[in-house]
């Protein structure tokens, strides 16, 4: 397997023309008129921002955070406008993207234009700012994987993906408030957002208004970058937003309000007891108890000790936890 994706990784990746661009790192230099007075006042310099498109898959087939970390090392503005259309991808690049968004000095602002789902999404919590443009819509999920091997490997594999659930869920709650359990509740359920429900959640700052009809204007060429135009969302639970259930509230999967006390055990002790075969030691070592009080010519009736095993004990607390 190994093997196979190594020779993978050697083969050239596709060029997708428009995966990720980046205008306006600088303000041009404005060539000087001839004639020109010496004493003409100087305009007051403004700042000119930077623009980066990621309309892509992210990862190997897209656009990778070694693109965005070449890109965004062309930026020397002090603002960033970063435009999201994208399906998602590989989780580990998306995390790789996000921290390179969120560590970079300019202000960056972030507007999805059509979709952020999955890894995307994430991404998009880089942002200073969060806009849902127009027909926008967003999509968490859990961090999915392939394996192949033996029950070991299956079993790191689940391990890994709870990992890397848990910090994007982490990601989303730092943004939205709320437990980072409860966003890991709605991303099982592969959760999508409308733009405004986007914003109820917490995970976008505003929702683009929509745009009232304008007076015609003379049409000016504008050369626009060749981007992707839709994606299959098949690959998903639900395909897209119109496919999917209403989003329920952070809050309503809390299992208790923020600071209320805990009533009652958090361990379900008769069900630790049970998983763990201390009830069943317990009545042998009470029987051997009442037939050491009354000895009989039968057989003894001996029983091992208890032996501790770690991992059924863990196995078992993680059973006997109430919900």
């Amino acid at each position: 397997m190994w093997a196979h994706l190594n020779a993978r990784d050697r083969r050239p990746r596709p060029t997708i023309p428009g995966k990720i661009l980046v205008t306006n790192a600088d303000a041009p230099d404005e060539p000087e008129e001839e004639g020109a007075e010496e004493d003409a006042p100087e305009e007051e310099d403004k700042p000119f921002g930077a623009e980066m498109l990621l309309y892509a898959e992210i990862g190997y087939w897209g656009v990778t955070a070694s693109d965005v970390a070449s890109a965004l090392a062309t930026v020397t503005a002090p603002t960033l406008h970063v435009r999201i259309n994208s399906p998602g991808g590989d989780v580990f690049d998306g995390i790789a993207i996000y921290n390179a968004l969120a560590d970079h000095p300019a202000d960056v602002s972030v507007t999805v234009d059509g979709i952020a789902a999955s890894a995307a999404s994430f991404i998009a919590m880089a942002g200073d700012t969060i806009k849902m443009n127009r027909g926008s819509q967003m999509m968490i999920h859990d961090a999915s994987g392939l394996c192949v091997g033996n029950a070991a490997d299956m079993t790191e594999m689940a391990d890994l993906l709870d990992r890397c659930s848990d910090i994007i869920a982490k990601i989303y709650a730092a943004r939205a408030g709320g437990r980072f359990t409860s966003w890991r509740k709605l991303m099982r359920a592969e959760t999508w957002y409308s733009a405004s429900e986007a914003v109820g959640a917490g995970l976008a700052s505003e929702a683009a208004p929509e745009k009232k009809p304008a007076k015609a204007k003379k049409a000016t060429a504008v050369q626009e970058p060749e981007v992707a135009a839709a994606y299959d969302l098949t690959c998903f639970h639900y395909a897209g937003r119109a496919q999917s259930p209403p989003p329920v509230p952070v809050a309503a999967v809390l299992p208790a309000p923020a600071g209320a006390p805990i009533t009652g055990p958090l361990i379900d002790v008769d069900a630790l007891r049970q998983a763990t075969g201390a009830d069943a030691t317990d009545a042998a070592g009470e029987q051997e108890e009442t037939d050491a009080a009354a000895p009989t010519p039968e057989a003894d009736h001996a029983v091992p000790a208890f032996q501790f095993d770690p991992d059924v004990f863990r196995e078992a607390v993680r059973g006997a936890l109430r919900p």
